[in-house]
C-alpha cells in the first residue's frame, strides 16, 4: 500500500480525496510582503494555501480591522505586527495584542504571533519596552496560541536577505502543529521499510 503524506493530511493509493493543504492566513506589515515575495513565493510546495494580507506601515489597530474582515475556517492565522507601534506604551501594546489574539482564534484553529524585534528607529527605552512586550507575549502561549521568536535573530528594519530566514521560522512552527498525523501513520508503514526510510517517507522538507 502506498502512503503519501501531506502537511495536514494523508491519502492512500486510490483514495478519491485530494491531498489536503494547510489553509493559512497571514496578517502583517511590510515584512509580510517580503516573506511572501509579494505573492510570488510558492507556498504550495510546503502544502500550504497562503492567504496574505500585508500592508506597508500597518499598525496593530489596522491589522485587527483587516483580521475582522476575514472569514473563518483557517487552519492557522499568523500575525506579523507590532514594530510600527513601537512608540505606544506597554499597556496599549498588550491590550491591542490581546484583542488580536482573541479575534484570530475566531478565524483559525491555531494562532501564531511573531514577537517584535528591536528597532533601530526606537530609543533605548522603547526597545526595552518591546523586550518587555515579548516576555509578556511568551506568557500568552496555550495549546493553540504559539509565539514565534523572530526577535532573537532579527532586528528592524528587516533587510531583504532576512526574509527567507523569517519565512523558514514561520513554516517550521506551522509544520510542528500540522504534522501530528505522522505519529499515527508511522504505524501503517511496513516495518521492512525501516525507521530511516520511514522517516524519509514522512519528510516535510
Amino acid at each position: 500500500m502506498l502512503i503519501e503524506i501531506g502537511t495536514a493530511g494523508a491519502k492512500m493509493e486510490g483514495d478519491e480525496k485530494a491531498e489536503k493543504k494547510v489553509k493559512v492566513l497571514l496578517i502583517g506589515h511590510s515584512w509580510g510582503n517580503g516573506i511572501t515575495d509579494y505573492g510570488k513565493y510558492k507556498f504550495g510546495k510546503h502544502k500550504i494555501d497562503m492567504d496574505s494580507d500585508c500592508k506597508d506601515g500597518r499598525k496593530l489597530s489596522d491589522g485587527l480591522s483587516a483580521l475582522k474582515k476575514k472569514g473563518e475556517g483557517y487552519d492557522a492565522v499568523v500575525i506579523l505586527l507590532g514594530i510600527n507601534d513601537y512608540e505606544s506604551d506597554l499597556k496599549t501594546l498588550k491590550d491591542k495584542f490581546s484583542k488580536i489574539i482573541d479575534e484570530a482564534k475566531k478565524h483559525g484553529r491555531h494562532v501564531y504571533i511573531c514577537n517584535v524585534p528591536q528597532y533601530d528607529k526606537a530609543t533605548k527605552e522603547q526597545n526595552q519596552k518591546l523586550a518587555d512586550l515579548n516576555r509578556w507575549l511568551k506568557k500568552q502561549e496555550t495549546g493553540t496560541v504559539h509565539i514565534i521568536d523572530i526577535a532573537a535573530e532579527y532586528s528592524g528594519p528587516l533587510h531583504p536577505e532576512s526574509y527567507s530566514g523569517v519565512r523558514k521560522k514561520i513554516l517550521k512552527e506551522i509544520k510542528k502543529q500540522f504534522s501530528s498525523v505522522v505519529a499515527s501513520l508511522l504505524k501503517t508503514i511496513p516495518t521492512k521499510m525501516g525507521p530511516e526510510l520511514a522517516q524519509k517517507q514522512l519528510s516535510y522538507s
